[in-house]
């Protein structure tokens, strides 16, 4: 649904915001320490890891190794059984999802969505030009991308993330199938060899693939996840009643493995001035080209959503489309709320308001087999259509 606001959307210069870069430098290192730690252990064979390994049985690689390049494997065999294997693993077309996949919430319940990409772009998104794994290693296969908990967490025990004290309700993870195929049959040709861990290349090479080149990248998921969540919550509050809310002392976070900087009071705060700058010095769009997450800017993570990562077209897929994009929606639009008095907003909600309403109209919540995550969608939907 990010695609209804896309054409408003533009970059501009960035807004420098020195407290809460800092912030975000501090926090980079304890993540970046979790990474390291993550990427040289083991791993194990959860049943995500599981799941994975079953999608890369379907490779045919002495067939592949007779096409001549890349875009022969991908047009004569990979996009063939891409079809095979998203009937086989995707549940969300027929409205359900998975629990203990990626994700371990002890004895609460998460549903986690996995969804598949479609590869209608494959060709210009991925390096398929190329046999090299140094052309491949930073290719992302699988994507936490967004969950309602606020707690953070990165402790990933077992190659599944595990959460304390609030674990989500729902899990929205995107999987590439046509990447993970690719990925896989670069890195068995040209890095298998070269890695430091001999005997687990040697014996389980599937394994420790998936473990260091797809899990590991996980932990920097979930911190961007947490700080669209403190985004989405902060939009919510008025300067008055802010407080200690984004104080480090405050924050849900797990304190043994979801370190928080000290300084978070100072950088959330700082952003929040900026947002609610009642001198309208700062535009929306200088926002969302800031820096605000770990590897890019707002208007970068709506790009790649419409460009690179869209569900297949059906209408079974619709409630996923606002589960996936609903709360970036919220922020976007809670910017532009600040800045009442800008031509661009009163457009926004004009154009949203209309392709809001047919969306509403077409119930798309009904596919969602859970009661109370269908409940949740009409219930947000409505709220959103009305503040408009």
């Amino acid at each position: 649904m990010l695609e209804y606001i896309l054409p408003f959307l533009k970059d501009m210069d960035y807004r420098r915001i020195p407290p809460y870069q800092t912030f975000m430098r501090a926090q980079k290192v304890f993540v970046n320490n979790r990474y390291k730690r993550l990427f040289h252990s083991q791993g194990h064979e959860s049943p995500g890891v599981k799941t994975l390994k079953y999608i890369l049985q379907y490779i045919d690689e002495e067939y592949m190794e007779r096409q001549t390049n890349n875009y022969d494997r991908y047009i004569h065999h990979v996009r063939h059984v891409k079809r095979s294997i998203d009937d086989i693993f995707d549940r969300t077309q027929r409205g359900r999802g998975y629990r203990n996949l990626f994700l371990h919430s002890g004895s609460m319940y998460t549903e986690e969505f996995l969804m598949p990409i479609e590869d209608t772009n494959a060709v210009v998104n991925l390096p398929l030009h190329s046999d090299k794994w140094e052309d491949w290693k930073n290719v992302r296969v699988l994507r936490l991308w967004d969950h309602d908990s606020e707690e953070y967490s990165i402790k990933f025990i077992n190659d599944r993330l595990n959460f304390s004290t609030l674990p989500p309700s729902y899990c929205i993870e995107l999987l590439d199938v046509v990447a993970l195929i690719f990925k896989y049959y670069v890195w068995n040709k040209d890095q298998r060899q070269k890695e430091p861990e001999e005997e687990l290349a040697r014996f389980i090479p599937k394994q420790l693939f998936l473990h260091k080149y797809v899990i590991c990248d996980l932990v920097w998921d979930e911190t961007n996840i947490w700080i669209l969540n403190c985004l989405d919550e902060m939009l919510t509050h008025t300067e008055s009643d802010l407080g200690d809310l984004f104080m480090a002392s405050n924050m849900r976070y797990d304190q043994q493995w979801g370190w928080i900087a000290m300084n978070s009071k100072e950088g959330f705060n700082a952003l929040y001035k900026v947002i609610r700058d009642t001198r309208n010095n700062v535009r929306p769009e200088s926002i969302l080209s800031s820096n605000i997450l770990t590897n890019g800017t707002l208007n970068e993570r709506i790009q790649l959503c419409c460009n690179s990562l869209d569900l297949p077209g059906y209408r079974q897929y619709d409630y996923l489309r606002w589960l996936r994009d609903g709360k970036t929606l919220r922020i976007v639009l809670g910017l532009f709320n600040a800045r009442p008095n800008l031509p661009i907003t009163n457009r926004i909600k004009i154009y949203l308001k209309k392709d809001l309403k047919r969306e509403i109209t077409r119930r798309v919540w009904n596919t969602c087999q859970s009661i109370d995550l269908k409940d949740r969608i009409e219930k947000d939907m409505n709220e959103l259509y009305e503040s408009l």
